[in-house]
């Protein structure tokens, strides 16, 4: 899927990540990814080796039997799929799934209730992952899931592009992640990326 297509979808709530999650695979070298609730768009773009061309793993935790069973077709080798009963409770117990230091990028769109994804976003923020890793949210137009991302990471960034909001944050201090956050608005010559205080 390429950007120009990304940019096609956007008019489906659904896809409003997609620019942002785009600019993320063509910015840094993401090899692991670990997606909680499996994304028509999302997903395959991970797995698009146009946009994510360093990707070699990605496992997806997922808690609608009936649509991880729908979706399974677009899947190749390098998915691993994890039907859980709560997404929060396999982020808690990741470790047992694989090894959370050897992510890059983790996303949360699962579905549910609020309440779930807050979990879901305390849970992630609770895993023994690398500083660099980048965590990103879809629907942070929402703002229970900005103050929870803001509360979670040491550095967090909302992406404006499109409506549903997608914030990412990670805890490493490195200035030039920040640099580059702050770069992506050249892509789209405006203000679309804000630091969430």
């Amino acid at each position: 899927m390429s950007l120009a297509q990304n940019s096609a979808d956007s008019a489906d709530p659904y896809a409003s990540h997609l620019r942002f999650l785009a600019l993320l695979g063509r910015k840094f070298p993401l090899a692991s990814v670990l997606e909680f609730g499996i994304g028509r768009y999302s997903t395959a773009q991970f797995l698009d080796r146009q946009v994510y061309p360093d990707l070699h793993s990605l496992l997806v935790v997922e808690d609608d039997g009936k649509w991880l069973a729908e979706m399974s077709a677009q899947l190749d080798q390098r998915v691993q799929t994890l039907l859980v009963n709560r997404s929060d409770d396999a982020a808690r117990d990741i470790a047992k799934i694989c090894d959370p230091r050897q992510l890059d990028l983790i996303f949360i769109d699962s579905g549910g209730s609020l309440i779930d994804r807050l979990k879901v976003i305390s849970a992630v923020a609770t895993m023994d992952i690398r500083p660099d890793c980048m965590v990103v949210c879809h629907d942070t137009h929402r703002v229970p899931y900005q103050k929870a991302m803001a509360k979670s990471f040491r550095h967090t960034f909302q992406s404006r592009l499109e409506k549903p909001f997608t914030t990412c944050g990670w805890n490493e201090n490195a200035w030039e992640r920040s640099y580059h956050m702050q770069g992506l608005e050249n892509e789209f010559r405006g203000p679309v990326i804000e630091e969430v205080a």
